[in-house]
């Protein structure tokens, strides 16, 4: 009994799936595909990648609570 249920609901939900995959207008992906001038423009930005590095080395007292034989 409940394999018949669980098939027509798989069958209901198989059926209205054509009706949900609507292609998108070809305008909204003409409106990502902005230009940057490199060669003119100045870059600016920030390096993040030293702040988010945690290294036994780097500062060892956060790891001194902690077995020597972890796995990382």
């Amino acid at each position: 009994m409940l394999s018949k249920t669980l098939l027509s609901s798989a069958l209901a939900a198989l059926s209205l799936l054509p009706s949900t995959s609507v292609a998108a207008p070809l305008e909204q992906f003409n409106k990502r595909d902005l230009k940057f001038n490199y060669g003119g423009e100045k870059v600016r930005g920030v390096n993040l990648g030293g702040w988010f590095v945690l290294e036994p080395w780097i500062t060892p007292s956060i790891f001194e609570a902690t077995p020597d034989n972890v796995v990382d």
